[in-house]
């Protein structure tokens, strides 16, 4: 991924909001959960990827933001990733969804460039799928770079060969993973 991605200057890096839509978070005055410098997704981004976390907060790993916060980072990407509670939406949810109507101004949902990270359960700090998370998010991030990956069949494959199982029993964990979506597209 870095060989794919490290001529990318400063100026010219993608923002990238890493972003929880939980029902427990999304009120009159707050949309959902960012994720911090300080956790592993902002790693991944930050230093593998070569793109920028649009959340900058040193404070914590995970903080509730408001719309209005998410309006004035507006990302050029948004990922999203499973929320307190284990709630795991697919990226229609951004586009479609009454509640988040006013988060349809952001660049990113304009452009098309929201995507979800597998399921991840509650505390799953070491998951063999960093992998998966990262080519998700290198494609999202940088799409003309990472072209020549058809992501359903670079995800099934992955399945077939960490898990050892075959085609079927690979999209069945893509099933439990909530990734249908990218298989479907």
């Amino acid at each position: 991924m870095r060989e794919r991605t490290q001529d990318v200057s400063k100026g010219e890096k993608p923002t990238v909001l890493i972003f929880g839509l939980s029902p427990m978070h999304r009120t009159e005055t707050a949309a959902g959960i960012a994720w911090g410098l300080k956790t592993t997704e902002s790693y991944l981004i930050e230093e593998i990827i070569n793109a920028k976390n649009a959340y900058r907060s040193n404070t914590g790993s995970f903080q509730v933001v408001s719309t209005e916060q998410v309006l004035s980072m507006n990302p050029d990407v948004i990922i999203l990733g499973t929320a307190a509670g284990g709630y795991h939406p697919p990226p229609e949810e951004l586009y479609c969804a009454t509640y988040y109507t006013h988060l349809r101004e952001l660049s990113a949902v304009q452009n098309h460039r929201v995507t979800a990270l597998p399921f991840a359960p509650r505390n799953a700090a070491q998951r063999l799928e960093y992998p998966l998370d990262l080519m998700v998010m290198a494609k999202t991030v940088y799409p003309d770079r990472f072209e020549d990956v058809k992501m359903d069949e670079w995800m099934l494959a992955f399945y077939r060969e960490v898990y050892g199982v075959d085609e079927n029993i690979a999209k069945e964990i893509c099933a439990a993973q909530l990734m249908n979506w990218c298989i479907e597209e």
